[in-house]
């Protein structure tokens, strides 16, 4: 099985993040993508992410109408932080038949050398980029081979969903019903 892996924290997940795995699954030619849900990335402040738990709960939400989208939790049984390389190993122990493929926005492409383990990745991943609004990445590693797959450009972010949920305001609209309902109930 031709699996996408689409690491992220998903705090929280929303249509953006569904968008780009929809798209790499029909333009990568994918069997299904799988949401690995990062306890604590380690190139983020881990104060502004909410608990693991509820990231797992509302991106289960946000991809139960897409049954070849999954929430992988693999890396809530790894040491943290925890890091891609570790991550794709223990996949690759549970999951020997599977083609394993990362999914990354450009923006990340610029920092990707510094990916601990990044030989590792390289040998045994097809990298494949989507574009991201405001990235003009350096130019990555010369060693690095990946592809670009054109999924459109989506003006959302999870910070954005946060600071209208500060405001008070809806993100019904950017995460879905059952993802804004789960928000709100966390915010009482």
């Amino acid at each position: 099985m031709k699996v996408g892996l689409y690491f992220g924290s998903f705090n929280p997940p929303h249509w953006g993040h569904v968008v780009v795995a929809q798209y790499a699954l029909e333009l990568i030619g994918l069997d299904e993508v799988w949401f690995v849900v990062s306890p604590n990335n380690p190139h983020k402040d881990p104060a502004v992410l909410m608990d693991v738990v509820h990231r797992v709960n509302m991106t289960a939400l946000a991809l139960y109408d897409y049954p070849r989208l999954k929430v992988d939790t693999t890396e809530l049984e790894l040491s943290v932080p925890s890091y891609t390389c570790q991550t794709l190993i223990e996949l690759q122990a549970k999951y020997p038949k599977n083609e394993w493929h990362l999914i990354m926005g450009e923006d990340n492409l610029s920092r990707f050398h510094e990916w601990r383990n990044v030989e590792y990745l390289k040998k045994n991943l097809q990298i494949w980029v989507y574009p991201r609004l405001g990235a003009h990445p350096a130019s990555p590693d010369p060693g690095l081979k990946y592809e670009v797959f054109n999924a459109p450009r989506i003006e959302i972010s999870s910070t954005e969903v946060r600071s209208r949920l500060a405001q008070g305001l809806p993100v019904d609209f950017l995460v879905g019903k059952d993802v804004a309902a789960y928000l709100a109930d966390l915010n009482q």
